[in-house]
């Protein structure tokens, strides 16, 4: 149990995302009604639950009923890692090696 728990603990340290809570933004006509976050940035209405990556960073956008939430990577707390900056959102994010 202690092995287990150790190894959460160092995860939790070394795994972290930033998340930033926005609001909605107004739909345009064509959106009204349908159960999507509409992002200007991309011109295109997330359906509520999904998330699309950014275009040119390794961010994505999540949609929820009351808010959208831009994600990303967050900080790496380790000297060896992995990453391939042309994946998207959230296969861009770097991952620690073993």
């Amino acid at each position: 149990m202690y092995r287990e728990t150790f190894v959460f603990c160092v995860l939790l340290a070394v795994v972290s995302a930033n998340v930033e809570m926005r609001d909605l933004e107004e739909k345009p006509e064509k959106y009204k009604g349908v159960n999507c976050c509409y992002v200007s940035a991309i011109q295109e209405c997330i359906p509520v639950g999904e998330t699309r990556p950014f275009k040119h960073e390794c961010k994505g956008w999540t949609c929820n009923k009351d808010n959208l939430l831009e994600v990303s990577c967050g900080k790496v707390l380790v000297e060896h890692y992995v990453e391939d900056k042309t994946a998207p959102y959230p296969h861009c994010c770097p991952v620690a090696k073993a």
